[in-house]
């Protein structure tokens, strides 16, 4: 009984509202704690960001949120208006609340622009203080409506986000797009943002209308973008990440484990921020090969991939936790490491690279991150050991590794992400015959995101041979639901342009 009534309630969340009239003119009605006249999810949902400090209420916003007038602001405030919404309950009667102003205050973070505006940037000092408040992991389906935000550097005197499906099919408004509103200043420049649906559209173009910035994609973790002041080759302004305050960071922590061949690997591993061992519900966890360098605070100099950015950009958006894993390289045993010994490499290869990459370790590797760090996070964290809440992903080398392992370990795995993949190391053969080893029809078989760039030789050589083998999968039957593929032909072979893409990969692990 108990189970068909949470299914109740949850359909009924989805398709209905209550509209929340006020007792008296200028008040807001209680459980209504974004103050938009209107009971719905998205005030349990703040309720539930507040519970875990990523958002701040005011004095007015406390009291609606107390919404079963015990006293205190809990979960159960939040459970409380789903139940009214599914017309389980009826809300209290109670005097509303006088609002400390007469225009409604958003939930949502302010924004910030970025301490620099340089495309490799040093991770920045966390905005908001780290929680300590157990991540909330929802059981119901996320939402894919988030928040873009665009830091004004320029200067321009008008902003319009222009938002399009990377499909081509459809856009929100035509050229120059939608006008955003101004959620924030700092320093003289402007922050604008605008909601939007990223499973309908997942690009946008920043443009005053004459100068725009490069077609820049979208996923579940994004949150906010600047141009760094720089054009690529077609007079688009470049991009990168937008740090944004209000958005609590994570942990970052690192170990040592064996490695089969008689040396230690370093891994790191990144809680999302409010991380709880005590949860019921495990987190869906991400592993990255080749990940020496995906955090912002990595400072080298290839920069980073930002995922701790993405992890908490996930978590603003949805309330959703998620843990990263980063699998050290073997340095100058790099390339065998990550080079599956699948057959004879590429004979249309340089000789020289034909010798170099033969006899790859990539077995040893693929076995160590199942055996070895999945086993270790799963004993030391609170890690989901479900195929479809694992992710494998990895970049250049490591996108061929993942997507090896992911194949291999199909039954460990349901999404693998392969970046730049070095698919180029063997011909068509050779692939065809290892893909025969799988009924890519089967249902077992892993989300695959593709992506690769056009814009330097080496990634121009990658693209060819990403799309042999997206036309390769297609022509076998893989699920096209299942295969998410892009091209960004400015995309160079470094971390800047995979640290753009990889929201996408978050978007594809969930279902989107």
């Amino acid at each position: 009984m108990k189970r068909l009534v949470s299914i109740a309630i949850i359909l009924l969340m989805l398709l209905s509202s209550i509209s929340a009239a006020a007792y008296s003119s200028g008040s807001f009605s209680n459980g209504d704690v974004n103050r938009d006249e209107v009971l719905s999810i998205k005030d349990a949902t703040a309720i539930q960001k507040f519970l875990a400090k990523l958002v701040e209420f005011d004095k007015t916003q406390e009291q609606l949120a107390d919404v079963n007038l015990d006293g205190t602001v809990s979960i159960k405030d939040a459970t409380y208006i789903q139940e009214v919404l599914a017309k389980i309950k009826e809300l209290p009667e109670e005097p509303t609340t006088q609002p400390e102003s007469t225009e409604p205050e958003s939930t949502e973070p302010e924004s910030t622009e970025p301490e620099s505006t340089q495309p490799e940037s040093t991770k920045p000092e966390p905005t908001e203080p780290v929680t300590t408040q157990p991540a909330t992991q929802p059981q119901t389906e996320l939402s894919s409506e988030i928040k873009i935000s665009y830091g004004n550097n320029l200067g321009w005197s008008k902003v319009y986000f222009y938002f399009y499906s990377s499909d081509g099919k459809s856009q929100v408004k035509e050229w120059p797009g939608i006008t955003p509103s101004k959620t924030g200043s700092t320093g003289g420049r402007d922050i604008y943002s605008y909601t939007i649906d990223i499973s309908k559209f997942d690009r946008v173009v920043f443009t005053n209308g004459t100068d725009k910035t490069m077609d820049v994609p979208l996923g579940l973790s994004s949150t906010g973008f600047y141009p760094t002041g720089k054009k690529d080759k077609e007079g688009k302004y470049i991009v990168d990440k937008l740090q944004l305050s209000g958005v609590s960071k994570g942990k970052l922590t690192t170990t040592e484990l064996e490695y089969s061949s008689g040396y230690k690997k370093k891994i790191w591993i990144y809680t999302p921020a409010g991380y709880s061992a005590s949860l019921k519900e495990k987190y869906p966890t991400v592993y990255v090969a080749d990940g020496q360098n995906l955090f912002s605070d990595h400072k080298d100099g290839y920069g980073g991939w930002n995922v701790d950015g993405a992890v908490d950009g996930l978590l603003a958006n949805t309330g959703k936790g998620v843990i990263a894993v980063g699998i050290d390289n073997g340095n100058s045993k790099r390339d065998s490491e990550l080079t599956p010994n699948i057959g004879t490499i590429n004979p249309d290869l340089p000789a020289y690279e034909q010798k170099h990459y033969s006899n790859g370790t990539g077995k040893a590797y693929s076995d160590f991150v199942v055996n070895k760090v999945m086993k270790y996070v799963r004993e030391n964290y609170n890690s989901s050991d479900k195929r479809e809440e694992n992710c494998i992903a990895g970049s250049s080398s490591g996108g061929l590794e993942a997507f090896y392992i992911g194949m291999e370990n199909k039954d460990k795995f349901g999404t693998i992400g392969s970046l730049s993949p070095a698919f180029l190391l063997f011909n068509d053969s050779v692939w065809n015959t290892y893909l025969k080893k799988f009924d890519l029809k089967d249902d077992s078989i892993p989300k695959l995101y593709l992506y690769c760039g056009t814009n330097d030789s080496l990634e121009k050589e990658l693209y060819t041979y990403t799309a042999q083998m997206k036309t390769r999968l297609t022509k076998a039957g893989f699920p096209s639901s299942k295969l998410k593929y892009s091209i960004f032909e400015p995309g160079m072979h470094n971390e800047q342009w995979w640290r753009m893409y990889f929201p996408e990969v978050m978007s594809l692990f969930f279902g989107f």
